[in-house]
């Protein structure tokens, strides 16, 4: 409508504090190659070095990834409703007394790299520690932004890879791989 509308200025005023729900960080994504691409991601056409399928959650475990015992090869993480950070080319967080670190068990990761930030989501990179023995380790995702930390936490079954199991006689599995009769 036509007319002249008189402006003034209006303050809303509330008696309690506003507050607002933070989601928990939570690891959307898991997976490990035994060797990367060379650049600044692992992945490639969502594969790992030499064309090979990244190694993925335990389908009962969809928060618990398989490594071998030995450490190696690269984690790579996605992990929900994390702050955004700003990134450098190299992988590092920008921001002084900003940093991101992930621990498998008591060991923390020797290289952490981020890969990816949004205002929804943190992608990280990291090397796997060596480990000792064979078990299932938690595990963490720690975002430090100054005073203010955010962790994502999910899980990591450290695989002893020299040991084989063989059948005597009719095997009823294949060797390797799963699935039925070879």
């Amino acid at each position: 409508p036509v007319g002249v509308y008189p402006r003034s200025p209006r303050v809303a005023e509330s008696s309690s504090l506003f507050s607002y729900y933070r989601p928990t960080p939570r690891v959307e994504a898991l997976s490990w190659c035994h060797a990367c691409h060379p650049g600044p991601r692992c992945l490639r056409e969502g594969l790992c070095a030499g064309g090979v399928r990244p190694a993925a959650p335990f389908s009962d475990r969809p928060d618990t990834i398989g490594v071998p015992l030995s450490g190696g090869g690269s984690l790579m993480l996605r992990v929900a409703h994390m702050p955004q950070v700003l990134v450098t080319p190299q992988g590092g967080i920008a921001t002084p007394g900003h940093e991101v670190r992930v621990a498998i068990g008591d060991a923390l990761s020797p290289s952490v790299k981020v890969s990816s930030s949004s205002s929804s989501f943190l992608e990280v990179e990291c090397a796997v520690p060596r480990s000792f023995q064979p078990s299932l380790s938690g595990a963490s995702l720690q975002l430090a932004l100054g005073s203010e930390t955010h962790t994502a936490t999910f899980f990591v079954r450290l695989l002893d890879s020299s040991v084989n199991a063989t059948c005597e006689g009719a095997c009823l599995g294949g060797s390797a791989g799963g699935g039925g009769p070879p």
